[in-house]
């Protein structure tokens, strides 16, 4: 199976707007379209989309599923937006094990944190700099070896770390 571990792109600062419904600013927007553009390089289909209810992660997830023309079944998840770690594991592993390509969309740092625990192997490069920061519109692939409901700290392999 294959987790797509997406950060909302670049929101606009909070003076105007509630931090919940922060809308993404034209550089997140173009971001967000360019993660799209890579999940179609990668030719994957997208069976599930778990995404925040944060206005930027649901700006974020429509931008990158229009760029890589795809239609996945979507859940908002209103527990990612003040996340932890912990949090985003539970989240997966109570989705179906039918889902095998599952993009989330959500929050630093519980998708940060998430990324590095999860990670038990990968390309070195990729493994370092995803220990470092994980940006804006930052996008983590890991291959899941086991169903949803099994997974586990150090269960994934980090496939690609695009920043």
């Amino acid at each position: 199976m294959r987790l797509y571990l997406l950060r909302h792109a670049d929101a606009v600062q909070s003076g105007k707007y509630r931090d919940h419904e922060r809308p993404l600013t034209p550089a997140g927007r173009e971001a967000a379209g360019r993660i799209g553009d890579a999940l179609a390089a990668r030719g994957e289909r997208i069976d599930l989309a778990l995404c925040s209810d944060a206005l930027r992660a649901r700006e974020t997830l429509d931008l990158a599923l229009a760029a890589c023309g795809a239609n996945p079944e979507l859940r908002l998840a209103p527990r990612l937006y003040r996340a932890e770690g912990d949090d985003v594991l539970d989240l997966l592993r109570a989705l179906p094990d039918e889902a095998e390509t599952v993009l989330a969309v959500g929050h630093n740092p519980a998708f940060a944190e998430f990324a590095v625990l999860f990670a038990g192997r990968g390309p070195s490069a990729d493994m370092d700099r995803l220990k470092r920061y994980f940006p804006p519109a930052a996008l983590a692939a890991f291959d899941v070896k086991t169903p949803w409901s099994e997974m586990s700290w150090s269960g994934g392999e980090l496939l690609a770390f695009l920043a």
